[in-house]
């Protein structure tokens, strides 16, 4: 089946280079999350080298009026949807006069390549891939272009941002994902080494780092710089070396072993679940061209604009603007400091969690959170198991109607449709969602929210997800 994909990937090249051999435009309608914006920077760095008209837009989901808007306000002849649009391919049909690409790796609605007249839809579902872990949308455009013997220069490890955004990398990349890392591997684009799980391997001063750490929440030192310096005093290891701040690639074996050791003892006396798991694969990008080196702190960047409505900045840095690097600094230490904010009231119960047989539901609207912030609350929490339920519902306020909702799988996955259940439960009560096997997400009327509870209880139960 994966040699089906790969023969349709090349049908769909050369429409594409068919449409640019006749001056075709291009609007690029992609998700706001580390896929998305990866993926489009790899298509808009292929268009733009073939001198193509494109223009990009974003959406957080797929709305009708959205989709009414969008078809009938922009001019442009090809419309090329990222990371979206095929848990929402009927109401696509039913809203587009223009030739349309979906590419996308989420839950199907349908299992067609072609649906219409106008519609080509590809997603390695459709051809017995699993979307959830196998393989990214930014995985699938790197296929994609390359079939046209197109040459990234140096962003080919984009193709791996979304799959690392989108959580498919658990201490290893699976099927295709594994293919391309092996490829970067050979072609000496990426290395590989072991170390903590945080961001700004070399980036950042170590005691920022640590500071800003929410992967590997240090109770005491995360969100607080004086704290981090003063326990780097306290385990003896250096500020500077050579007159530099020192950040974590500086560090020789014995202080890293030291640092790591003290940072899990921290976590074991605050008895922070999974207390030891802080170790984790680094992915080095092994060119200069660019001031970031480690491919999770990367899709960090990406998310972090993506959740504070600034998604064009990342896509015009990797594009070779380095006008826009203070630019995403700045996203990324606000994003940050966003992040443990809204953790360390979650830890201390300052941000209630609700129980309710078996479901943990945290209600950000509350507290004046952006509903861009529920995803990665929710896919943070589910990760280090911090709640007590087999299922975990975060929501917050879209607009004055609707709530954003993410759900997750708590611990180990039971079953390999959560997707569908959301979106059942979210249709019955005139909402919509999708996803993936364990983490799925849904925009649904503020009056609906119990119902909505009511209608994936009863579902999560019949799937045994709850007792």
């Amino acid at each position: 089946m994966k040699n089906k994909f790969f023969n349709f990937l090349e049908e769909v090249s050369d429409k594409i280079q068919d449409y640019i051999s006749k001056n075709k435009r291009f609007l690029i309608v992609t998700h706001i999350d580390a896929d998305g914006l990866s993926s489009a920077t790899l298509l808009l760095h292929f268009l733009y080298y073939n001198n193509v008209e494109a223009h990009l837009t974003y959406a957080k989901q797929l709305e009708d009026n959205y989709l009414k808007n969008l078809y009938s306000k922009y001019p442009e002849d090809i419309f090329v949807f990222l990371d979206l649009g095929s848990g929402i391919i009927d109401r696509i049909e039913k809203y587009t006069n223009k030739e349309t690409i979906i590419i996308d790796h989420h839950d199907l609605v349908s299992k067609n390549t072609q649906i219409g007249n106008n519609i080509i839809q590809i997603n390695p579902r459709i051809f017995g891939i699993d979307g959830s872990r196998e393989i990214s949308t930014s995985g699938i455009v790197y296929y994609l272009l390359k079939s046209m013997d197109y040459d990234f220069e140096d962003i080919t490890f984009l193709s791996l941002v979304g799959a690392i955004g989108d959580l498919q990398e658990n201490e290893e990349f699976l099927g295709i994902n594994k293919e391309i890392l092996d490829e970067l591997i050979k072609e000496d684009i990426i290395e590989i080494r072991k170390g903590l799980k945080i961001f700004g391997y070399s980036s950042k001063p170590l005691y920022k780092a640590l500071s800003l750490s929410t992967e590997i929440y240090i109770p005491g030192i995360t969100g607080d710089e004086n704290k981090a310096l003063e326990f780097l005093n306290k385990v003896g290891i250096p500020l500077k070396k050579g007159g530099n701040m020192v950040t974590y690639a500086d560090l020789d074996k014995e202080e890293e072993k030291k640092l790591i050791s003290e940072i899990i003892k921290i976590r074991l006396q605050n008895s922070i679940p999974n207390a030891e798991n802080v170790i984790g694969n680094i992915y080095i990008v092994k060119n200069d061209k660019f001031y970031f080196k480690d491919l999770k702190e990367i899709a960090y960047l990406y998310n972090a604009a993506g959740r504070l409505e600034k998604p064009f900045i990342p896509i015009l840095y990797f594009l070779g603007d380095k006008r826009y690097l203070g630019d995403l600094q700045d996203i990324q230490v606000e994003y940050k400091k966003e992040m443990i904010k809204i953790l360390n009231n979650i830890f201390s119960r300052k941000i209630e969690i609700k129980e309710e047989n078996g479901i943990s539901i945290i209600d950000l609207s509350k507290y004046n959170i952006k509903d861009t912030f529920v995803s990665p609350i929710a896919s943070l929490l589910s990760n280090i198991k911090f709640v007590k339920g087999k299922l975990l519902i975060v929501f917050s306020s879209q607009d004055d109607k609707y709530y954003k909702i993410s759900v997750r799988i708590v611990g180990e996955p039971l079953i390999k449709n959560l997707a569908n259940i959301v979106r059942e439960s979210a249709r019955k009560v005139e909402g919509f969602g999708g996803g993936h096997d364990v983490a799925a997400g849904a925009i649904i009327p503020k009056d609906k929210l119990e119902e909505f509870i009511k209608n994936l209880r009863i579902a999560a139960r019949q799937e045994s997800i709850l007792i």
